[in-house]
């Protein structure tokens, strides 16, 4: 199938919503039974057959990312010389199908795991492969409900996907659900993930307008074809540490800053809650 087909059948699928949900389906269930649930030797616990982040059996790929980010999140806790304790809660947000949390639950044995998502089929394969406590996401990241509170979020390409008021709602939402102390590790497109629009699965983009309204307002978002709040989104470090600083002031102290910290291409941001904000609770 040539590109401008392909292009016409996504273009159809996305204006016809009944159609969009069948193949789906269908799809979910011939990889299930085509490719099936599997093991490898390194990479600890079963992948799934509908693992997104698993791209064309990228076996080194999925795993280098899964343990940089928990590499990310040691050195969050070794730089606010933040010890976890037996039964602390880590959040992984959203978890997906465990890229990252398998290793979040080979490095913290002792911690209390939760996963966070809105794809059901994804909640239900990691309670039952990596024994977390899952906790159901929403598109209104306000609606959300956390059981509890937690030591450390991680946010791994959420913030890479929404527009900015979703973005503030996320951050505002997850800051909330820290204790007092609490570390949330999350990541960004910075600017120089710019070279990588034409990547990033838009379709034609301009970049010259894209690079003015990013230096302009500090936050850039391109919905995918046929959606309105999901796509790519791009923002500069500078509007990251001002709508931090405008949901919690002083309250929160930034622990470290990676330009392309993640994958080679996400900028990555660590920031520590400090005292707890009026009326902090769910």
């Amino acid at each position: 199938m040539t590109k401008i087909s392909t292009n016409k059948a996504k273009n159809l699928l996305n204006r016809n919503a009944l159609l969009y949900k069948t193949t789906k389906c269908i799809q979910y269930h011939l990889k299930k039974i085509f490719i099936g649930y599997r093991n490898f030797s390194d990479i600890p616990g079963r992948t799934h057959f509908n693992d997104q982040s698993l791209v064309k059996g990228n076996i080194r790929h999925y795993k280098k990312v899964g343990e940089s980010a928990v590499r990310l999140m040691e050195s969050a806790l070794r730089q606010s010389d933040t010890v976890l304790h037996e039964n602390s809660n880590i959040l992984d947000f959203p978890c997906g199908y465990g890229r990252v949390l398998r290793h979040i639950r080979q490095i913290f044995p002792q911690s209390r795991i939760y996963g966070g998502d809105i794809d059901q089929k994804a909640l239900d394969f990691c309670e039952k492969e990596f024994h977390i406590i899952t906790v159901q996401s929403d598109t209104n990241f306000k609606k959300v409900k956390f059981p509890v509170f937690f030591d450390l979020i991680w946010v791994g390409s959420l913030c890479t996907h929404i527009d900015s008021r979703d973005f503030r709602s996320l951050l505002e939402t997850l800051i909330t659900a820290l204790k007092k102390r609490g570390i949330l590790v999350f990541t960004t497109h910075g600017k120089e993930s710019m070279n990588r629009l034409d990547s990033y699965g838009l379709g034609p983009v301009d970049v010259d307008s894209v690079q003015k309204e990013l230096e302009k307002t500090g936050f850039v978002f391109r919905p995918y074809p046929g959606q309105t709040h999901y796509g790519i989104s791009l923002c500069s470090r500078e509007y990251v540490m001002d709508t931090i600083h405008q949901i919690l002031g002083n309250k929160a102290k930034l622990i470290f800053y990676k330009i392309q910290g993640w994958d080679k291409h996400q900028d990555v941001f660590a920031y520590q809650k400090i005292s707890s904000i009026v009326n902090d609770g769910f």
